[in-house]
């Protein structure tokens, strides 16, 4: 199935741009 790959490409880059905007933000607080 590639639409379930697809999905958990989606899913693997929306969490690691969230961690980095994350980490960029807790960064900019300090």
């Amino acid at each position: 199935m590639p639409q379930k790959g697809m999905l958990y490409s989606l899913i693997v880059i929306c969490l690691t741009i969230l961690l980095f905007t994350w980490m960029v933000r807790d960064s900019l607080c300090e």
